[in-house]
């Protein structure tokens, strides 16, 4: 009978597709069906040898004709579901699933499959939202088809870690060895701000394999984050003896190096990442945060101008764009960026900084004054917008020294090894008229930045003070003509009209005149 004669090829044909011969197993079903073309599962049994192939047109090609023949097929519909999946048509994925689940409510494979399809449509709730359903009817089942570690990385992806870590320990139930689920654990602890906390879950990845690169990456950017640079490095070394074309490693090595102030080893890092990976844009913008450090400005500002050319939103480089024109002394440009990051982002304490520096230069005092204000009340931790908020009110003679005294101290009291505080003290004791005590302070913060011109206005202050008039002028020389101190800035050197006119008068006036 011809049924008979069927219902062995269908035997043979699973048995082929089943033993990996696929060719075979098409021979046997398109035989099955030139003896009965009507049956509907000879050609849904072909369509899965087809996918098994990659031929997913002809897969689609049987399954369609399957539920033509029989239209309330729901493993058809399924299938067509996973074909439309794998061709990342994930629209299409999701109907044919709900067309299953209409069919089959309690189809649990289907829930998992159309989660999958929002999930790379980055729809995150609603593939949460199937995800429950596939794990409410069968938790073991659920689980052992990855339903908790795919509900863990949706609660990731919103941002939601403790149901996303606790979904991830479900997960590890039914796969305890599975690396890339550490990983997975591991960076959600890094993305929800505790990296120390991520080591566990890459330790015990690399228990059970050292031969993962992305291990090692993932443990030192979670080091790196951690300020542990050296540990970073080792790993993201480790990284690269296994597969020396990993874009990422080279970056986030790149940013380790920076970090550590090595710059110009930081470059060759991120010249080698977008070698390897042009798109990655990321570096652009970290690349010319290296190429300020190194003085280079115009490489910086050439980067900045790619990645805002990327992404013409990004305010955070847009305000380092900023800056950059500072140094190059284009200063209205530098205006046209901060300007864009407060119309942006009106609670942006550094840009109100760096729009201050602008009309410092400019020398429009009051308006400085009022960004540097602005930026430290944005901020109070902003240590220089308070420290030269209160310089500009003592050029413009906005103060009682005993006020301003007090005032610089408190600034100072933020936090006492900070360059500024240390310079806010230094005045302090010098509006106390303790000269000698803030020499030693200035000295102290020329030991951390040697060049700053406020470091050297100050100290050239003192020094006229302690009548050191030699080392007086160098200092100011060196604010003026190597740091490019705003000269608007030099108003308190008039302090010396009264304490010594002679000296103001025979050797400042003359020097003020000059500029």
């Amino acid at each position: 009978m011809e049924s008979d004669k069927t219902l062995e090829r269908q035997k043979r044909g699973t048995a082929y597709a089943k033993a990996g011969d696929y060719q075979s197993a098409l021979a046997e079903f398109t035989q099955a069906i030139s003896l009965q073309p009507y049956d509907a599962s000879n050609y849904h049994n072909r369509a899965l040898v087809y996918r098994n192939l990659n031929d997913f047109q002809r897969a689609l090609d049987d399954l369609s004709k399957a539920i033509s023949l029989q239209p309330n097929y729901p493993s058809a519909y399924y299938q067509r579901g996973l074909i439309y999946f794998l061709t990342k048509e994930y629209r299409k994925a999701i109907q044919e699933f709900s067309l299953t689940i209409s069919l089959q409510k309690n189809e649990l494979s289907a829930y998992i499959g159309r989660a999958l399809g929002y999930f790379e449509l980055h729809e995150f709730p609603q593939a949460i939202v199937n995800l429950d359903r596939a794990i409410a009817l069968s938790p073991k089942t659920a689980g052992q088809h990855g339903a908790y570690s795919s509900r863990a990385q949706a609660h990731a992806a919103l941002q939601q870690y403790s149901d996303a870590l606790s979904d991830f320990e479900q997960a590890l139930r039914f796969a305890p060895n599975d690396i890339a689920l550490l990983n997975h654990m591991g960076a959600a602890c890094t993305d929800s701000g505790h990296p120390e906390r991520s080591l566990t879950y890459y330790n015990r990845a690399l228990e059970l394999s050292t031969s993962a690169p992305f291990t090692y990456n993932n443990r030192g950017e979670a080091y790196r984050l951690q300020k542990l640079y050296h540990e970073a490095i080792a790993d993201f070394n480790r990284a690269l003896e296994l597969d020396a074309s990993l874009a990422t490693v080279y970056y986030n090595r790149a940013l380790t190096l920076a970090s550590l102030d090595m710059h110009s080893r930081a470059l060759d890092d991120f010249h080698r990442a977008l070698e390897l990976n042009p798109k990655l844009i990321l570096v652009y913008a970290d690349r010319a945060m290296s190429y300020v450090d190194l003085g280079m400005y115009q490489e910086a500002l050439t980067d900045f101008n790619h990645a805002l050319e990327l992404d013409k939103q990004n305010m955070l480089t847009t305000y380092h764009r900023g800056t950059t024109y500072l140094w190059l002394n284009e200063i209205d440009r530098a205006l046209q960026d901060f300007n864009k990051v407060i119309e942006q982002d009106p609670d942006s304490a550094y840009a109100y900084k760096g729009r201050g520096e602008v009309y410092l230069r400019k020398g429009d005092l009051g308006r400085a004054r009022d960004d540097y204000q602005r930026s430290s009340e944005l901020d109070s931790t902003q240590i220089e917008a308070h420290w030269l908020c209160a310089w500009l009110d003592m050029c413009l003679e906005n103060y009682e020294p005993d006020i301003m005294s007090k005032r610089l101290e408190l600034i100072a009291s933020i936090d006492p090894y900070d360059y500024h505080a240390i310079l806010s003290f230094a005045v302090a004791l010098l509006l106390e008229e303790k000269a000698e005590d803030a020499l030693t302070e200035l000295y102290k913060a020329q030991t951390i930045n040697e060049n700053d011109w406020g470091m050297l206005f100050w100290l050239a202050m003192t020094s006229g003070i302690l009548e050191m008039d030699d080392e007086a002028f160098s200092a100011l020389d060196s604010a003026i003509i190597s740091a490019h101190l705003p000269l608007a800035l030099l108003a308190p050197l008039r302090w010396f009209r009264h304490s010594r006119p002679d000296f103001y008068v025979e050797r400042l006036l003359p020097l003020l005149e000059q500029l």
